[in-house]
């Protein structure tokens, strides 16, 4: 009789429960190993005294021993990204401590004087729409005193010019004066109309000034007059010149601005005008009251010339319109006339 050994079932345990499962292996193995009853099968041998039976072991030696499973790497498949730490916690900014010392905020920057020279074309003092500049016409600078701090500039193709990088002060400005482009009067004009100096100008630190001068080219006005024998306004033939009728210049207003005579050709001139508006007055003979002949109101422009104006008088009395005098004279009384014009203009308008 073969006597088997001794088995017994063993349920299946869960995936889930390893230490279990290893603790069933292990009393497997042991009840195999362990020997039949006496008097079956080989004789019996005295067994020795048994050693306590180990405890089960634990998973942790289990698995100690068991294969370990490949790694991410080893099955080819990406390694999962460990969680970042933890962000610490902020902080209470402590009352007590003083704020973080910033810096400053930067200064103004220096400061800046510039303008523009223009063509006053109509003589008002104003930049008027359409008015052009007035390339290279020097400009210096000056302290407030008047003298020269040793700066200059040179208008460019619009007239225009600037100095840079001033220190906070007061300054002004010398417009070089041209004889033909004598200054406009005061308006947006800043230059004095005599002298092309500006009044003072007081810059704080970082800020841009301007002042600008306006100027114009010198008109002129002129014509003939002769003596017209029937009255039809035209010169026929024979009819002559009329020469030493007194001719007097007036503004708008009326007032009498110059006065000349005719020459013996009959031609009168009056030249170096500022644009404006002008009449102008004839008169044929010597001890009239009135004039013989008076224009419309005429206008010139900067650099205009209207020399066509044709007048046919009668001989008669008439009011003299001064002493006869040389051509030199003559532009000397109109230069002093002209002089004394600007220096009325521009005390009315200081005014």
């Amino acid at each position: 009789m073969t006597i088997l050994p001794r088995t017994t079932s063993i349920p299946p345990l869960p995936d889930n429960a390893p230490e279990e499962a290893a603790a069933a292996d292990w009393r497997l193995a042991w009840l195999l190993e362990r020997p039949g009853p006496p008097g079956h099968g080989d004789a019996a041998v005295p067994a020795e005294p048994a050693a306590a039976a180990p405890p089960p072991p634990t998973w942790p030696l289990l698995a100690a021993a068991l294969p370990q499973e490949p790694s991410w790497q080893e099955a080819g498949l990406p390694e999962a990204e460990a969680p970042p730490p933890p962000a610490p916690p902020p902080t209470q900014p402590d009352a007590a401590a003083p704020p973080p010392a910033s810096a400053p905020p930067p200064g103004p920057g220096p400061a800046s004087l510039g303008g523009r020279v223009f063509v006053d074309a109509d003589g008002n003092g104003l930049q008027d729409p359409g008015e052009a500049g007035v390339a290279g016409r020097l400009v210096t600078l000056l302290d407030a005193a008047g003298d020269s701090t040793g700066r200059a500039a040179v208008t460019d193709a619009d007239g225009l010019f600037r100095f840079e990088g001033l220190a906070a002060g007061t300054y002004r400005l010398a417009f070089a004066p041209q004889a033909a482009q004598p200054f406009s009067p005061l308006g947006d004009s800043d230059a004095d109309p005599r002298s092309g100096v500006t009044a003072p100008l007081a810059l704080a630190a970082g800020e841009a000034g301007r002042l600008d001068a306006g100027v114009f080219t010198p008109a002129a006005l002129g014509g003939h007059a002769w003596q017209d024998l029937d009255g039809d306004g035209s010169r026929a033939a024979g009819e002559a010149a009329l020469s030493g009728a007194g001719v007097r210049l007036l503004d708008a207003t009326g007032r009498v601005l110059a006065a000349t005579r005719t020459d013996a050709e009959g031609a009168w001139r009056f030249s170096g005008l500022a644009p404006d508006f002008y009449r102008v007055e004839i008169a044929s003979g010597e001890g009239a009251l009135e004039p013989s002949w008076r224009s419309g109101l005429l206008r010139l422009d900067s650099g205009g010339i209207l020399d066509d104006l044709e007048t046919g008088l009668a001989p008669q009395a008439g009011w003299p319109a001064g002493p006869a005098c040389s051509p030199d004279a003559e532009a000397a009384e109109l230069a002093s006339r002209w002089a004394a014009l600007h220096a009325m203009l521009a005390a009315e308008l200081v005014l």
